[in-house]
């Protein structure tokens, strides 16, 4: 039961930010197809993003919904099985 409510609660939580990762991930790899983002004067751009314009917001995007992504997952992993001490 526990389990079951986890996954109805952090199911949904999870998917979107998810879905968030992704679509940033995808925003970063199409922007670098348009030729006026390929250099960036902004130094944050160039240390995560490999210099393209904007990356660096699309990164910190990824990381942050990637690790909720992650957490809500792990949570409902550990609900459906619980303590393992």
């Amino acid at each position: 039961m526990r389990g079951i409510l986890c996954a109805i609660v952090l199911g949904p939580l999870a998917a979107f930010f998810g879905i968030n990762a992704i679509l940033a991930l995808i925003d970063q790899f199409v922007s670098g197809w348009t030729p006026s983002s390929w250099f960036s004067s902004d130094a944050a751009d160039w240390l995560f993003a490999g210099g393209i314009e904007g990356g660096a917001g699309n990164y910190v995007v990824f990381m942050i919904n990637g690790v909720l992504s992650s957490l809500c997952f792990t949570a409902i992993r550990w609900a459906f099985t619980g303590r393992t001490d």
